[in-house]
């Protein structure tokens, strides 16, 4: 999931989509030049709704920006109709009159309380979570709605979420642990001095690399996020020897004001 801090506005245009999206889907952040095309979900759904047969879905937001997501076909087809709300009752069947309240944010839809995430207005870490194998599992309701709806836990994107998390980062993050402390083992280290010298210089280039893979340019940015946001559930916990917990805990601090920068940008 993408959060998106800027709103397409204007005519609409393929390309401002893509270039809002940074070419990413919307739902599972792959790159859409490596997994497919661009496709285009209507968030709410323009011809009926999935699971209602009294409702001609919102056909009136054709063209609202904010109801366009740049998506892969995968998360496209999943998706298609759905479109569940927390009560029906307060699901909106014609147009409003005040076209500003087509917006997704506006007062009137968002009392429809969407029970799918919208990567424009939510904010993914509040509804689910990375676990340590690249699983998504979900905080509230809507978490798990959204990954079921979207099957944002199918095994093609498990195991691109794991060769970030683990290929790219825990071996190397681990590796050098074991590293440094055969260095402290062999002499090679002989006072706490050298020790934070030794692991800035063994860790500046994987946190300088997890810290650009924060930018919403990249793939599965919401992954590399939740690297630094959930660090110790990631790395340190998971790992049984005690010194080199404490060696990638070191580091993490060490680095930990570039890190949180980062991510609150």
């Amino acid at each position: 999931m993408i959060k998106i801090n800027k709103a397409y506005k204007g005519k609409f245009d393929r390309k401002d989509l893509k270039e809002i999206y940074n070419n990413k889907c919307g739902y599972c952040e792959s790159l859409l030049e490596i997994s497919c095309l661009m496709n285009i979900d209507h968030y709410r759904p323009l011809r009926g709704v999935k699971g209602l047969t009294d409702h001609r879905g919102y056909d009136w937001l054709e063209s609202e920006w904010s109801n366009l997501i740049s998506c892969c076909n995968v998360c496209n087809n999943k998706k298609r109709h759905s479109f569940p709300i927390e009560d029906e009752k307060k699901r909106i069947s014609k147009p409003q009159k005040n076209k500003n309240e087509w917006l997704a944010n506006s007062s009137s839809f968002l009392n429809e309380k969407a029970l799918i995430l919208h990567p424009e207005i939510d904010e993914p870490e509040k509804h689910f979570y990375l676990d340590i194998k690249g699983v998504f599992k979900h905080i509230t309701n809507r978490g798990l709605i959204t990954i079921n709806t979207c099957d944002l836990n199918r095994k093609p994107l498990i195991l691109n979420r794991r060769r970030l998390l683990v290929c790219k980062y825990r071996r190397e993050i681990w590796k050098q642990a074991i590293n440094i402390k055969e260095r402290f083992d062999n002499m090679l280290i002989t006072n706490k001095n050298e020790l934070s010298i030794c692991i800035q210089n063994y860790y500046k280039k994987i946190f300088k690399n997890l810290i650009n893979d924060t930018s919403p340019k990249r793939q599965y940015t919401f992954v590399s996020r939740s690297m630094i946001k959930d660090f110790e559930f990631i790395f340190i916990l998971p790992l049984k020897n005690i010194t080199y917990r404490n060696i990638v805990n070191k580091a993490y601090k060490l680095f930990n004001d570039d890190l949180q920068n980062a991510i609150s940008k």
